[in-house]
């Protein structure tokens, strides 16, 4: 039988994971490249991390820039990641999935 899931696409059968805060957003979630969207009150300098499923480090970068960044993480395994950005004692987290 099929149950109706509210806000699931239909096409995919994925739901759209909203990032924790509104200060962090993927441009697209699932892709296999990643961009993110980022308030700009973070700056530039922030620490980027991705974790794996196993919460394993997979990335770990400074921001060249702010407010729109692709991340270069085509080579990774398909999962869900979990995208964490830290500046001057906040912290921004979104889910990725690949």
């Amino acid at each position: 039988y099929a149950q109706n899931i509210a806000g699931l696409d239909p096409t995919t059968g994925v739901q759209a994971i909203a990032s924790t805060t509104g200060l962090l957003r993927l441009e697209q979630n699932p892709t296999t490249s990643p961009i993110l969207l980022i308030d700009p009150s973070f700056g530039v300098g922030s620490e980027l991390q991705v974790y794996d499923p196993q919460g394993r480090l997979a990335y770990d970068t400074r921001l060249a820039s702010t407010d729109r960044v692709q991340l270069p993480l085509g080579g990774l395994a398909s999962g869900l990641y979990t995208i964490r950005l830290a500046s001057n004692g906040r912290v921004a987290t979104v889910r990725w999935v690949k």
